[in-house]
């Protein structure tokens, strides 16, 4: 055997090592992937959650600002109170339509109906 040829032992403990070091870098490469496509889905996630925010903050300046146009608008909170509730006013008529038959449905005036059957001893 000559002096500058490497022994078949150093051939096997170079390949070894070239081979640990050709997995390492493929682990690697997989984790760096791997924590690449996590970080795409939490920033996905995160401008989600920061629409769905945005969202929410908008409903709920509608929701306070309405709350406070019925606490502080009476003619608001009259409205609200006819088209919601379907209460009416003194001498007024309320004209409900059946959305099928689109026939109409007359409904007297509340104070109206409380005062005919106070009238009638009821």
């Amino acid at each position: 055997m000559s002096k500058d040829s490497p022994s078949k032992a150093v051939k096997i403990f170079t390949m070894f090592i070239l081979s640990a070091s050709i997995f390492a870098a493929a682990s690697l490469a997989i984790a760096v992937y791997d924590v690449f496509q996590e970080k795409q889905t939490l920033q996905l996630r995160v401008s989600e959650l920061d629409a769905e925010f945005k969202k929410l903050q908008a409903d709920n300046f509608y929701k306070k600002d309405y709350y406070n146009r019925l606490l502080n608008d009476e003619q608001f909170a009259r409205r609200i109170i006819r088209e919601t509730l379907g209460y009416s006013g003194e001498r007024e008529t309320i004209f409900k339509f059946d959305e099928k038959t689109f026939s109409a449905v007359r409904t007297e005036s509340a104070n109206a109906s409380t005062n005919s059957s106070s009238r009638n001893g009821n």
